[in-house]
């Protein structure tokens, strides 16, 4: 009997030979140590192929997950520089109005741009080590040597002069 999906009775339906002649050609030209040794090559490629894919999907995320930290970045960025610039604006109308400004709004909002500066520098510097990781990985990946995991010599080969 043949593994599998295998078997001499639908082989023999298939070619029409009878089931003993492939029987017989199964145990001269090794056929079960042939099949397995073409299955082990056949999930070796699914595997690699899976892996591969895996490691596509894997990059796209992260990819994406850089391009979201400098967009954040950059708005946050804007943000900052949006709330000093509308506080230099108001301190400069409250001096020509000759109003005051309450200190404290002046430090609560001094701080909350300071504190977004921050983050946003916090959020690109971050951007960046994922972009260096990323070119570290893909090199280490181009280096990388698929392992052979075949450990016969081409056993599922038929020789064409005998």
């Amino acid at each position: 009997m043949l593994q599998g999906d295998r078997n001499f009775n639908d082989l023999a339906r298939l070619t029409g030979k009878s089931s003993q002649t492939l029987i017989r050609w199964s145990k001269r030209w090794c056929w079960q140590h042939r099949a397995a040794s073409y299955d082990k090559d056949q999930t070796a490629i699914v595997w690699k192929e899976a892996e591969k894919l895996q490691r596509n999907a894997h990059k796209e995320a992260v990819i994406r997950f850089q391009q979201t930290s400098e967009r954040h970045a950059v708005s946050m960025a804007n943000v900052a520089e949006n709330i000093l610039r509308i506080t230099n604006e108001r301190i400069a109308q409250a001096e020509a109005n000759n109003e005051e400004i309450p200190l404290n709004l002046i430090s609560g909002l001094l701080r909350s741009a300071s504190s977004l500066s921050e983050q946003s520098r916090q959020s690109w510097a971050n951007s960046l080590g994922v972009s260096e990781m990323m070119n570290m990985v893909e090199q280490e990946i181009e280096r990388a040597e698929v392992q052979d995991v075949t450990d016969l010599d081409d056993a599922y080969d038929i020789p064409l002069d005998e």
